[in-house]
């Protein structure tokens, strides 16, 4: 209940599958909604927006590798 609550707050979702990333949820709208990212994009645009999460493949696992927060970024 607490990862569904996370992803419904969050601005942008990338869920992983295999060695790429989806883009699942985007309220800013400049995420492709099922297009693939690499790592090292979703790490970049994780670090320059807020409220970013990434599911690593196990949908009752989330994580927030990198800052996602104002707060958290100064």
């Amino acid at each position: 209940m607490e990862n569904k609550v996370l992803i419904d707050h969050a601005r942008t979702v990338f869920q992983k599958k295999d060695d790429k990333y989806f883009g699942y949820k985007s309220s800013l709208g400049d995420i492709v909604i099922g297009g693939s990212y690499s790592y090292k994009f979703v790490v970049h645009y994780a670090q320059r927006n807020e409220d970013v999460v990434i599911i690593p493949g196990d949908v009752n696992t989330i994580t927030t590798p990198v800052c996602t927060t104002q707060e958290e970024r100064l």
